[in-house]
């Protein structure tokens, strides 16, 4: 299960990153903008920045690292049940 994700982690991450590094690098004219306005732009501008990037990074790391721990977890149960089951005389009978 782990090769089958890692496989289309491949095929997203780029799109995740582009389209994270997109609206990152347009939101920082507004976090740096020193026109009319600004300070009230400037707090939304950096808010986006840091939620993108914290989001992003959750994603990519976070989320695979927990999907690769329940599907441990998973395997294990299901070795577990599997080292109960006996057959006895073409019977299956849990021991």
């Amino acid at each position: 299960t782990t090769e089958i994700y890692t496989l289309s982690l491949h095929d997203a991450l780029p799109i995740f990153v582009m389209t994270t590094l997109t609206t990152i690098l347009g939101m920082v004219p507004m976090a740096v903008g020193t026109g009319q306005g600004a300070e009230t732009w400037r707090p939304m501008g950096t808010a986006v920045i840091g939620g993108l990037t914290f989001s992003t990074i959750l994603t990519l790391l976070f989320v695979p690292a927990l999907y690769c721990l329940f599907a441990y977890v998973g395997v294990k149960r299901n070795r577990r049940k599997m080292r109960e089951i006996v057959v006895v005389d073409n019977k299956v009978v849990k021991s």
